[in-house]
């Protein structure tokens, strides 16, 4: 290679590694600051999906829009609301969700800039595990070198093991938490 093309070259591969570090830091401290807020999040909408299956989250780059997802025996539903909008109340009325805790979830939401909340499960031995997964999308992950990128955080029911390096033993794209809490950075805010 020639040298003056070497130093253009070592600046873009310092910026790359210094833009993924970055991300990682940011989010940690992003989960540290918001560490109660997220867990109150996932149990509030843990609670409330049991009772009557559903996903909600924010579509747009200024969560001034909700979307809710609602899943019935034949069908999922899909609606689209402004934040404060009359008829998100009268929705969850018509589908059996409790308004008032639901417009609760929505504002936490809101307040640290949650994408999205729903839950999802994979196959472990033939065994399904199912967790709770709450997307971020903070504006400081907008970085040089990242792409477009989520930061997700799963909740499991229960211990889920790792190996050496932190990584979730089914899904190495997962990184732990705690024994029961992970993380990861996706393309998608759902999954």
């Amino acid at each position: 290679m020639r040298p003056k093309h070497f130093f253009p070259l070592l600046c873009a591969l310092c910026g790359l590694f210094a833009s993924c570090k970055s991300v990682q830091e940011s989010s940690h401290s992003y989960y540290n600051q918001h560490t109660k807020e997220l867990q109150h999040i996932a149990q509030t909408y843990d609670t409330l999906n049991r009772i009557k299956p559903f996903s909600v989250g924010f579509t747009d780059r200024l969560y001034k829009y909700v979307t809710i997802e609602i899943i019935t025996d034949t069908m999922k539903y899909s609606y689209d609301f402004a934040l404060n909008e009359n008829r998100l109340k009268d929705t969850l009325r018509k589908y059996g969700l409790d308004a008032a805790r639901t417009f609760g979830l929505i504002d936490e939401m809101h307040e640290i800039r949650c994408r999205w909340v729903n839950t999802s499960a994979y196959y472990a031995n033939e065994k399904p595990i199912s967790y709770t997964f709450i997307s971020i999308k903070p504006i400081w992950l907008n970085m040089p070198f990242t792409g477009k990128k989520y930061f997700m955080i799963t909740y499991f029911s229960q211990p889920q093991r790792f190996d050496r390096h932190g990584r979730l033993r089914t899904n190495r794209s997962f990184r732990r938490i705690t024994d029961k809490i992970c993380y990861t950075f996706t393309e998608s805010f759902r999954t």
